[in-house]
C-alpha cells in the first residue's frame, strides 16, 4: 500500500494511518478477505515504530474494520449486511433506544455516522493522557486504587475550581461534587430536588439524556421554545405559576440540538424569575470549551446571588467521553444532598481517572489539547455547512453554531424522518432524528447532525446522500394526487 503520512500534521501517526485504510476499504480498494501487510513489513515502509502500526491496526479492530488471526495475519473484515442494519435501527423511538442506536451506529463499519456529539477519536490526546495516568499510579499508590470520597478527588476539585474561574465562577473545592459524567450529574440534581410525578422545566428542544433521566424518574418536563436567542424566557413566568416546577434546566451555551447561545437579556430575566419563585436553575455548560470564534458570556453561575444555580459540565466533549467525569458546583445548601445521592449511587467516581485528569488539568495538557483541537473542530463545522449548501435542497434551514458539535437542521413540512432515518443507515449514513429531542412529537420535522467525528471528505459524502434522499421524498410529495377534501375551491 502506497501511505503517505503528515509528520507535520496535528492528528497522531496511528490515526492518519487507521483513517487511510478506512477510506480504502469504504471505496473497495481494500475488498473483504484482503491481507494487510505485517506490523514489521509497514513500520520498515513508512519509517515508524511497531507500536505505531500495532496501535493503529487495534483501533481498526476495534471499530469492527479489520479482524486479526494468530498465526496468519490482519485482514479486511466482511461488511455488515443492510438487511440487518435496516431491521434493527429506528424503529424504536425511545430515548434509551435512540440513544444505543446513536452508540451503535458510531461504531458500524463503513458507518459515516453524524449522530454523536462527542469529542473525535481521532483526536483524543492519547500520549498526554497515558503519561498521566502512569504519574497517578506512581505519585497515588494505592490510595488512587482503592475507594475514595463520594464528593471526589481532593486535587481534582481544587483543578476544577481554578478551571471555573475562566467562565467566571468563583467556587470553593468543598462546593464541587465530581460525577460519572453530566448525565449522572443530572440523574443526582433530578433525584434531590424532584420527586415522582414533580414537574420540572426544560427547553424545546433538548438534551435526549436528560428527558431519558427524568423518564426514568418519572419527573414530567414542562417545555419552553427556543429561538435564536435561546430559551424563550418571555414564556416563563405563567408556567412558573401554573406548575411550581422544582427546577429550570438550560443549556444556555451552544444549546443541544440547536447550537444557539442563551442571550444576555434573557440570562438576567431568568435569574430574576428563579428569584421571585425561588426555583433553581440548572446551567448544563458542557460545550463551552468549545468556541470558534468570537466570545461567549460568562457562565449564569457567575452572577448568581441567590445560590440557586447549579452549574453542571463535563470532560467529555472537550477531552474523553470514556473518561466518565463531570462536575457539579452549587451553593451548600445543595452539596450534602448531593454527596448523599451520589454515595447511594455509585460510591465514588474511579479514582485514578480522577487523579489521572487532575495532574493532565495541571500540567496544562487540557490546554494544549484545545489549542490543538479546536481548529480542527472549526474546519470540520465550516466542512459541514459547505457541504449542506451544496447538497440540501431548496426549502431545508440549518443553523451555522460558533462552537460545540451541532448544527440543526429544519426539514420541509411532509418530510418523514423514520423513512429519511431507516433510509440513510441503508447507506451507511446516521444521523440523530430530531423528534427525540422533544417532550411531544413538534409540527416540524427535525434533525441534528454532529460535525466532531468525521473528515470533511467524509462529510462531504453522508450530506450529499442525506441530500439525495429528502430530494427523492420531496419528489414524491410533489407528484402525490391530494385528497379530494384537499381539491375543494375555497368560497
Amino acid at each position: 500500500m502506497q501511505i503517505t503520512l503528515n509528520r507535520n500534521s496535528p492528528q497522531p501517526l496511528y490515526t492518519q494511518l487507521a483513517q487511510d485504510i478506512q477510506r480504502r476499504i469504504r471505496s473497495g480498494a481494500l475488498p473483504p478477505g484482503a491481507r494487510l501487510p505485517t506490523v514489521r513489513e509497514l513500520a520498515v515502509q513508512l519509517g515508524v515504530t511497531r507500536l505505531t502500526i500495532h496501535t493503529a491496526y487495534s483501533e481498526l479492530q476495534a471499530g469492527g474494520w479489520v479482524e486479526a488471526t494468530v498465526g496468519r495475519g490482519t485482514f479486511v473484515a466482511a461488511p455488515t449486511e443492510p438487511a440487518t442494519v435496516q431491521t434493527d435501527y429506528g424503529h424504536d423511538r425511545s430515548p434509551p433506544s435512540i440513544l444505543n442506536d446513536m452508540v451503535r451506529l458510531a461504531r458500524l463499519p463503513g458507518m459515516r455516522s453524524l449522530a454523536m456529539a462527542d469529542a473525535a477519536p481521532d483526536l483524543y490526546p492519547t500520549r498526554d493522557f497515558a503519561r498521566a495516568l502512569d504519574e497517578a499510579l506512581t505519585s497515588g499508590g494505592a490510595a488512587v486504587l482503592s475507594y475514595t470520597a463520594s464528593q471526589g478527588d481532593p486535587l481534582l476539585r481544587t483543578s476544577v475550581a481554578e478551571l471555573v474561574r475562566e467562565r467566571g465562577i468563583n467556587a470553593a473545592p468543598d462546593e464541587i461534587v465530581i460525577t460519572s459524567g453530566t448525565t449522572q450529574g443530572m440523574a443526582l440534581i433530578a433525584r434531590t430536588l424532584a420527586r415522582l410525578g414533580d414537574t420540572v422545566i426544560v427547553e424545546q428542544p433538548t438534551y435526549l439524556g436528560l428527558l431519558n433521566v427524568l423518564n426514568n424518574q418519572g419527573i414530567r418536563p414542562i417545555g419552553v421554545p427556543v429561538d435564536a436567542d435561546g430559551m424563550v424566557v418571555e414564556v416563563l413566568e405563567p408556567l412558573l405559576q401554573e406548575y411550581q416546577p422544582r427546577f429550570i434546566y438550560t443549556i444556555p451555551v451552544f444549546q443541544n440540538p440547536s447550537g444557539v447561545c442563551l442571550s444576555a437579556a434573557r440570562r438576567n430575566q431568568l435569574l430574576v424569575l428563579s428569584e421571585r419563585y425561588r426555583v433553581p436553575i440548572i446551567e448544563d455548560d458542557i460545550y463551552s470549551a468549545l468556541v470558534y470564534e468570537g466570545t461567549i458570556l460568562p457562565a449564569i453561575k457567575g452572577s448568581d446571588q441567590n445560590s440557586l444555580v447549579l452549574h453542571v459540565s463535563s470532560f467529555s466533549k472537550s477531552l474523553l467521553p470514556g473518561a466518565r467525569i463531570g462536575y457539579i458546583i452549587a451553593a451548600p445548601q445543595f452539596i450534602a444532598r448531593l454527596v448523599a445521592a451520589k454515595q447511594a449511587d455509585d460510591l465514588c467516581s474511579p479514582p485514578l481517572m480522577q487523579r489521572a485528569l487532575a495532574l493532565f488539568i495541571q500540567h496544562g495538557w487540557l490546554a494544549s489539547h484545545l489549542r490543538r483541537t479546536l481548529p480542527i473542530y472549526r474546519a470540520r463545522r465550516d466542512a459541514l455547512m459547505t457541504a449542506l449548501a451544496r447538497s440540501f435542497p431548496s426549502g431545508v434551514q440549518w443553523t451555522t453554531p460558533r462552537g460545540g458539535l451541532c448544527s440543526w437542521v429544519t426539514l420541509p413540512r411532509g418530510t418523514s424522518v423514520t423513512d429519511l432515518y431507516l433510509a440513510a443507515v441503508e447507506r451507511g449514513v446516521g444521523f440523530a432524528p430530531g423528534d427525540v429531542f422533544f417532550i411531544e412529537p413538534p409540527a416540524q420535522p427535525f434533525l441534528r447532525l454532529s460535525f466532531s467525528s468525521l473528515t470533511p471528505e467524509l462529510m462531504a459524502e453522508a450530506v450529499q446522500i442525506l441530500g439525495q434522499l429528502i430530494s427523492a421524498q420531496n419528489n414524491r410529495r410533489t407528484f402525490t394526487v391530494p385528497p379530494l377534501a384537499e381539491c375543494l375551491p375555497l368560497v
